[in-house]
C-alpha cells in the first residue's frame, strides 16, 4: 500500500511503515499536521477474526488512543464502534458514521475527529447529507448557471461582484 502512495509523489506527504505508537511518541509535532489513523479494528467490533498480519490487542487500542488524544495537531481515526473506544479520550471527539462494504457485507464505520466541522468544504460536491440532498443542490446548481448564462457579460459581472461581497461579509 505504501509503495502505491509514494508512487503519487504528494508533496508534503509522509508515509511510514512500522510502530504507529513509537512514531508519534518521537516525532517533533508543530501543530500544522494532520495524523490519519486506521488500526486494526478491535477483534470484539469484526465479524471474522484475525485479518491483519500485525494485530493490535485491547491494550495496544488503549495506548494508542491515549498518544492520538495528546497529539497537537489535527486527528482522524478510523474504525468501528467499541466500548474500548467509547471510554477513551475520543469519546469527547466530533464522529461521523458511514456504511462501508466490508468482505462480510456492509459494516458501520466511523470517524473520531479532534477538530471542529469545518465551516466551508473544500469540495463542494459533497455538500449535502445525503445523496437526495446532493442531487437537489446539483441540480439548483445547474439552474442558475444556465440562468447566468444567458445573462449580458456585464451584468453577470455585477452579480458576481455582489456575490464576492456577500461572501466577503460573512
Amino acid at each position: 500500500m505504501i509503495q502505491a502512495w509514494q508512487q503519487l509523489d504528494v508533496d508534503g506527504l509522509e508515509l511510514h511503515c512500522g510502530d504507529a505508537v513509537a512514531w508519534l511518541e518521537g516525532h517533533a509535532f508543530t501543530g500544522r499536521e494532520f495524523v490519519y489513523v486506521d488500526p486494526p479494528y478491535v477483534m470484539d467490533s469484526r465479524r471474522g477474526g484475525k485479518l491483519y498480519r500485525h494485530e493490535y490487542d485491547d491494550a495496544d487500542h488503549v495506548r494508542l488512543l491515549d498518544v492520538l488524544a495528546g497529539l497537537p495537531c489535527a486527528v482522524m481515526v478510523s474504525g468501528y464502534d467499541s466500548p474500548i473506544y467509547d471510554s477513551s479520550p475520543l469519546a469527547t471527539w466530533r464522529t461521523i458514521e458511514f456504511n462501508a462494504m466490508t468482505r462480510g457485507g456492509i459494516a458501520i464505520e466511523r470517524l473520531w475527529m479532534n477538530y471542529p466541522e469545518p465551516a466551508a468544504l473544500h469540495d463542494l460536491r459533497y455538500l449535502g447529507s445525503n445523496f437526495r440532498e446532493r442531487e437537489r443542490i446539483k441540480r439548483k446548481k445547474a439552474r442558475w448557471q444556465a440562468k447566468l448564462a444567458k445573462l449580458d457579460p456585464l451584468e453577470r459581472a455585477a452579480i458576481m461582484e455582489c456575490l464576492r461581497e456577500l461572501e466577503a461579509a460573512e
